[in-house]
C-alpha cells in the first residue's frame, strides 16, 4: 500500500475531525447500521475519530480497533481514546496486508480512505477477508465529482472571488492526494463492492453544510495567520513566479493576480477585524456511503 500525505495530528485535528462533525458522521452510521456490531474495525483510522463514533453507537460490541500506517496519528489516537475512557485499541498496519485472521469481524469500516490510495481494490480484498459471514463491510467517501468551489470565506469582492474560484476549481481538477490515487473514487466502489461478491449492496450520498463562527481565541489565531500571509505576499510581489509551483496555472500574470488578491484580502480583514468575525464561514460536502454484506 502506498499511504496517502503524511497527514499531521493538527491537519486531521482541524479538517477531518472537525467537518466530519459529531452530528453528522450519526446520521451516516445509522444508514451502515452499526449498532448491532460486536467486533469493528476501523480501517486507515487516523485519530481514531470513525472508531469512536461506532463505539458510541454499537452498545453491543465486543472489541474495536483502529489500524493505520502513521504510528505518531496512533499515539495521538490513544491519547484521545483515554481521554474519552474509550475500548477502541490501534495497531500500526498496512490495510493492504491486514493482520487478522479470516473472518474476524463482523462490520469493518474505512473513511476517507480509498481517496488517499493507490491500490482500493487490494484493501478492499483485505477487508472482506477479514471480514465473517453475514458481516457488513462499508466505506464513507467524499465526492469530488463537482468542480465547483465548495466553501465561502469573505473578504473578496465579486470580481476576486469569481477569479479565486476559478483559479483554485483547476487545482480541485488537477489534484490527487497521493501520486496514483484517484479522488474521484467514490462513486466506483458500489460497483467494486458488487465485483467483488458482496450482496445487497446500498449506497446513499449525505449533503452536509459546515457553518462557522469564530471563538475568540480561533478568530485571534487565524489574525495571527492573515498578518503572515499578508508579509508574504508582498514579499512575493516582485517575484510571482516562486508561486507558480503552489498554482495550477504557469501564468504569471495569474500568479501576480493571486498575490495580489490574497494580500488585498489579508489586509482588508486586519483594518476591520470586528466585521469579518461575525460573517459566518461555510463549507459544504458530499459524501457517499457505501455498504454490503459478505456472504
Amino acid at each position: 500500500m502506498v499511504p496517502g500525505k503524511a497527514w499531521t495530528e493538527e491537519y486531521l485535528r482541524r479538517t477531518r475531525d472537525y467537518f466530519w462533525d459529531k452530528d453528522f458522521i450519526p446520521v451516516l452510521l445509522k444508514f451502515l447500521g452499526v449498532s448491532r456490531a460486536r467486533r469493528v474495525l476501523d480501517v486507515g483510522s487516523g485519530l481514531g475519530y470513525l472508531a469512536r463514533l461506532i463505539e458510541s453507537k454499537a452498545r453491543k460490541a465486543e472489541e474495536i480497533y483502529g489500524i493505520d500506517l502513521d504510528g505518531s496519528l496512533l499515539r495521538a489516537a490513544r491519547k484521545y481514546g483515554k481521554q474519552a475512557d474509550s475500548i477502541v485499541k490501534y495497531r500500526k498496519m498496512d490495510a493492504s496486508e491486514i493482520k487478522f485472521k479470516d473472518g474476524s469481524f463482523d462490520f469493518v469500516a474505512a473513511m476517507t480512505l480509498f481517496v488517499n490510495v493507490t491500490n482500493p481494490d487490494e484493501i478492499l480484498r483485505e477487508m472482506i477477508r477479514v471480514t465473517g459471514p453475514n458481516g457488513t463491510i462499508a466505506a464513507l467517501e467524499p465526492i469530488y465529482q463537482t468542480d465547483g468551489r465548495s466553501e465561502y470565506m469573505p473578504g473578496y469582492t465579486e470580481s476576486e472571488y469569481r477569479f479565486m474560484n476559478k483559479l483554485l476549481s483547476r487545482r480541485k481538477r488537477a489534484a490527487t492526494f497521493v501520486k496514483g490515487s484517484d479522488k474521484y473514487v467514490a462513486p466506483r466502489l458500489p460497483n467494486m463492492f458488487a465485483e467483488l461478491g458482496l450482496k445487497d449492496v446500498k449506497a446513499k450520498a449525505f449533503a452536509y453544510a459546515h457553518l462557522q463562527k469564530w471563538d475568540e481565541n480561533g478568530y485571534d489565531d487565524y489574525l495571527d495567520y492573515l498578518r503572515k500571509r499578508s508579509m508574504e505576499m508582498e514579499r512575493l510581489k516582485d517575484t510571482p513566479e516562486n508561486v507558480l509551483d503552489t498554482l495550477p496555472t504557469n501564468s504569471l500574470r495569474d500568479a501576480k493576480r493571486y498575490i495580489g488578491i490574497t494580500k488585498r484580502r489579508a489586509d482588508r480583514i486586519l483594518r476591520n477585524p470586528a466585521k469579518y468575525r461575525s460573517m459566518i464561514y461555510s463549507t459544504t460536502y458530499t459524501i457517499l456511503a457505501v455498504k454490503g454484506k459478505k456472504t
